[in-house]
């Protein structure tokens, strides 16, 4: 019983997941602006493509990435990527230009 309403809350999960990425700016990769991502970075809750996906992994310390085909997203897990996506992007890239604008 338990092993069939996981696996509707994966296919739940994955269905809200493919929503969200034909929203706005999470059709294209958070951090280089490629078409069509299939990661997300669950570090700062944004859509990544596949090469992005590996340098993030790469990085110290590294970021946890997770496949949107191939993993199971937990309910916290989602309500961290809809309250994210790349749309954080926009933010955090104007704090950190103001930043550097007022330190020179």
């Amino acid at each position: 019983m338990s092993t069939q309403k996981n696996r509707q809350d994966d296919d739940h999960n994955l269905k809200t997941l493919r929503e969200l990425l034909t929203t706005g700016s999470n059709r294209s990769c958070f951090d280089c602006g490629q078409r069509g991502p299939t990661y997300v970075n669950m570090t700062v809750g944004s859509f990544v493509c596949t090469s992005c996906s590996g340098k993030l992994r790469g990085l110290t310390p590294p970021h946890r990435i997770k496949s949107i085909s191939m993993a199971t997203f937990t309910s916290e897990e989602m309500d961290f990527i809809r309250s994210r996506g790349n749309e954080v992007k926009s933010f955090y890239t104007i704090f950190i230009k103001s930043i550097c604008f007022i330190q020179h």
